[in-house]
C-alpha cells in the first residue's frame, strides 16, 4: 500500500465520518417524528457507530500487514486490534437478536480472554528479542512479593522459570475457563435455569459471573506481576498505555453489565416509561448499545497505542506479500501449544494428587487395622528369632502340635502363657467358658505364674 493511496483512503474516511456526525441529529429528529420504536432507533444508531468503527480497524490491520517488518511482535498486535470489530459486531447483532444473545455473546467473551493472552505473548516476545533467554534473565532479579491481599493465599514465586510459568498459567486459565462458562450459560439457558441478571445463587448467571470475575481478576493480576518484574526492560514499547487499554476494555465492559443489571434489579432504571420489553432484555440491550458506541472511541485509542508507524522501517526487507502476512497472522499453533501445556500440567497435578491421596488412604487404613488387631488380640507377631506364640485361645493338644512344627533353630525366650479361657465380648453376648479348652503353659514358664 503506497503512501499517497493510504492518505487518500484516510481522507475519504474522515469526510465520511464528518458527514455522518453532522447528519446524526437529523436522523434522530426524523425517527422521532415518524414514531419509530425505541428498539429500532437504538439498533439503527448503534449500527451507525459500528459502520464508523470497522474501517478504522481494517485500515490499521492493513497497514500492519503491509509493513510486516517484525512478525513475532506484529502478529500479536494484529490479534489485539481485532478485539474492537469483534466486540462491535457482536454487540450490534446481540442488540437486534436479543433472544439469541446467550448464543452470540460467547464469541466476544472468548476473544476477550484470547486478547489478554496475546498481550502477554506480545510482552514475552519483545523481552525475548531484547534480553535473550528470558528465564535466565529473570533468575538474576530479586524475588518479588505478592501484592497486598494476595500474599495471604499465594506463596512467593521463585524468580525464573516458576515466575514465568505462574504468570502464563494464570492468564491461560482464563482463556480455558471462558469457553467453559459460556457453554455452561448456553446449557442453563436451554434448561431455563440461567436467570440472567439475578443476584442470587439459584441461577446459573450468578455462578458464571462469579467464576468469570475471579478468573478475570487473577489473569489481570498475573499481568500486573509480570509487568512489575519487567517494567524496565519493557519501557521502549510504552507498556503502561497498552496495559491500561486492555484492562479498561476487559474490566469496563464486564462491570458495566453488572452495574446495569444491579440498577435494573433495584428499580433505579424505570423501563416501563419508554419500553414494554422485559427488564432482563432491556439490561442486555443497554449493555450492547453502549458497547457499540464505546468501540468507536476504542478504535482510535487502539490505533494510537498500537500504531503501525513503529514498524515502518524502510531498511527492513519485507519477504512475504500481503496475503502471506495475513496467513501468518491467523496461525494459532502457539496458542494451541500453550493451552495444551497448561492442561497437561493440570492433569498431571490432579493425577499426582489423587495418587498421593489414595496411597495415604491405604497407608492409614492399614495402620488403623493394625492398631485394632493389637488392641483386640494382644499385639502382632514380632519377626525375630525370639518368637513366641500369640496368647490366643488353643487347647493343650493344639499347643503341643504347634511347638513340634517350629524350626529346630528357632528358640523361645520367656514366652507368656496363654490364659484366655473364652473369646472376648464384641457385642455378641457375654463370654462363656469353654470347658473343652484349658489354659496351657509354655515350656520354661515359672510355676508361680
Amino acid at each position: 500500500m503506497a503512501w499517497p493511496f493510504r492518505r487518500i483512503v484516510r481522507a475519504i474516511w474522515w469526510v465520511l465520518v464528518a458527514l455522518l456526525l453532522l447528519a446524526f441529529p437529523l436522523l434522530v429528529w426524523a425517527f422521532n417524528s415518524s414514531h419509530r420504536s425505541t428498539f429500532f432507533q437504538a439498533w439503527f444508531y448503534a449500527g451507525v457507530f459500528v459502520l464508523l468503527t470497522l474501517p478504522v480497524t481494517f485500515y490499521e490491520v492493513a497497514m500492519h500487514l503491509e509493513y510486516f517488518t517484525s512478525p513475532l511482535l506484529q502478529k500479536f498486535v494484529i490479534r489485539i486490534h481485532w478485539l474492537v470489530p469483534i466486540y462491535a459486531l457482536d454487540a450490534w447483532l446481540a442488540l437486534h437478536f436479543y433472544s439469541a444473545e446467550i448464543y452470540i455473546n460467547p464469541l466476544r467473551e472468548c476473544y476477550e480472554a484470547y486478547t489478554i493472552y496475546n498481550f502477554y505473548s506480545y510482552l514475552v516476545a519483545f523481552l525475548d528479542s531484547e534480553v535473550g533467554d528470558l528465564e535466565t534473565h529473570m533468575m538474576l532479579k530479586p524475588p518479588f512479593d505478592h501484592m497486598w491481599g494476595f500474599q495471604f493465599v499465594c506463596e512467593r514465586w521463585k524468580m525464573g522459570r516458576q515466575f514465568i510459568w505462574e504468570c502464563k498459567k494464570g492468564i491461560l486459565n482464563y482463556v480455558i475457563l471462558r469457553p467453559i462458562t459460556a457453554v455452561m450459560g448456553m446449557v442453563a439457558e436451554a434448561l431455563d435455569f440461567y436467570k440472567s441478571g439475578r443476584f442470587w445463587p439459584d441461577g446459573m448467571w450468578f455462578w458464571v459471573t462469579m467464576i468469570n470475575n475471579v478468573s478475570q481478576i487473577w489473569a489481570i493480576y498475573c499481568l500486573v506481576m509480570f509487568y512489575r518484574a519487567t517494567h524496565r526492560e519493557l519501557a521502549p514499547i510504552r507498556p503502561i498505555s497498552k496495559f491500561l487499554l486492555i484492562k479498561a476494555v476487559v474490566f469496563v465492559t464486564f462491570w458495566q453489565s453488572v452495574v446495569i443489571s444491579a440498577l435494573l434489579s433495584l428499580g433505579w432504571i424505570k423501563t416501563d416509561r419508554w419500553t414494554t420489553y422485559d427488564p432482563k432484555d432491556v439490561g442486555s440491550g443497554l449493555q450492547n448499545f453502549i458497547i457499540c458506541i464505546e468501540m468507536f472511541v476504542a478504535s482510535f485509542v487502539f490505533a494510537y497505542v498500537f500504531p503501525p508507524k513503529d514498524y515502518m522501517d524502510p531498511a527492513v526487507e519485507r519477504t512475504r506479500g500481503f496475503f502471506g502476512n495475513l496467513k501468518h497472522m491467523f496461525a494459532v499453533r502457539d496458542v494451541v501449544d500453550d493451552v495444551s501445556g497448561v492442561l497437561d500440567s493440570h492433569v498431571e497435578r490432579t493425577t499426582t494428587t489423587m495418587a498421593d491421596g489414595f496411597s495415604n488412604f491405604i497407608h492409614n487404613f492399614g495402620l488403623y487395622w493394625k492398631r485394632t488387631f493389637r488392641n483386640e488380640w494382644g499385639g502382632s507377631r514380632p519377626h525375630t528369632q525370639n518368637w513366641q506364640p500369640h496368647p490366643i485361645l488353643m487347647s493343650s493338644d493344639q499347643h503341643e502340635s504347634l511347638l513340634k512344627d517350629l524350626p529346630p533353630d528357632l528358640s523361645i525366650s520367656q514366652p507368656q502363657p496363654s490364659l484366655l479361657l473364652s473369646l472376648p465380648s464384641h457385642g455378641l453376648g457375654p463370654s462363656t467358658p469353654n470347658t473343652e479348652l484349658t489354659p496351657t503353659k509354655l515350656p520354661g514358664t515359672p510355676e508361680n505364674q
